[in-house]
C-alpha cells in the first residue's frame, strides 16, 4: 500500500520529468535559434610595401604583391579591392590576378578598385595578385615616404600598406614626408 507522501513523490517526479523535458523541448530550438552560425574561415593577407623606383624618364614606378591565403577547405574565389597609398597612381596595365574592376574613390581622391580574382585559389593554398604603380614624381636625391596608407581587403581581412620612393642614389633610408608637386596657373 503506498503512503500519501510516497504517492505524492511519485507524482511530483513523473510531472517533473514530464514537465522539465517539455521545457527543454522548448529550450532547445530557442538556443539553437540564438547560438551563431558557424563563420566561413577567411583568408590570410601579406602585402610588402609599395616601393617606387626612380626611372630614366623622370617617374616612378613599383608594384606590390598581395598574397592571399585561402584559410577554408572549399576554393575562394571571391574579389579584392584595394586603396592606392597615392592619389592618381595605380597603373591599369599592371594588375596581374585580378580583373574585372570597378572604381570608387576616397574623400581625399585616391582611387578604390574592386575587383574580382581572376583565378580561383585552392582550399589550404596560397595565391598572388600583383598590382602596379605609376607616380609622375620628380625623383630625388632622397628617399620619400608617403603621408598615407594603401589598404587592401579580401573577405573580411584586411591589410595596409606603406609607399616609399626610393632615391636616385637607391636608397630608401632616412625617407622624408613624400609631397606631391603642385601646379600653379599663370
Amino acid at each position: 500500500m503506498r503512503t500519501p507522501l510516497r504517492a505524492g513523490a511519485v507524482a511530483l517526479a513523473v510531472t517533473a520529468a514530464l514537465f522539465g523535458g517539455a521545457l527543454a523541448a522548448q529550450a532547445a530550438p530557442a538556443e539553437a535559434a540564438q547560438a551563431a552560425p558557424a563563420e566561413a574561415a577567411q583568408p590570410t593577407l601579406t602585402v610588402g610595401p609599395l616601393i617606387f623606383n626612380p626611372r630614366a624618364q623622370g617617374d616612378h614606378t613599383g608594384s606590390i604583391d598581395i598574397a592571399i591565403k585561402n584559410n577554408s577547405d572549399a576554393p575562394w574565389s571571391n574579389g579584392i579591392s584595394i586603396t592606392e597609398p597615392i592619389a592618381n597612381t595605380f597603373d591599369f596595365d599592371s594588375f596581374d590576378g585580378a580583373d574585372g574592376c570597378v572604381f570608387g574613390w576616397t574623400e581625399d581622391n585616391r582611387t578604390i578598385v574592386n575587383c574580382g580574382l581572376a583565378f580561383s585559389i585552392p582550399a589550404g593554398q596560397t595565391e598572388i595578385v600583383t598590382i602596379g604603380f605609376q607616380s609622375s614624381a620628380t625623383p630625388q636625391p632622397y628617399a620619400q615616404i608617403a603621408s598615407t596608407l594603401g589598404h587592401v581587403e579580401v573577405g573580411t581581412s584586411t591589410a595596409d600598406f606603406p609607399a616609399l620612393f626610393r632615391s636616385t642614389t637607391g636608397s630608401l633610408h632616412d625617407a622624408r614626408p613624400y609631397v606631391p608637386a603642385t601646379v600653379t596657373a599663370d
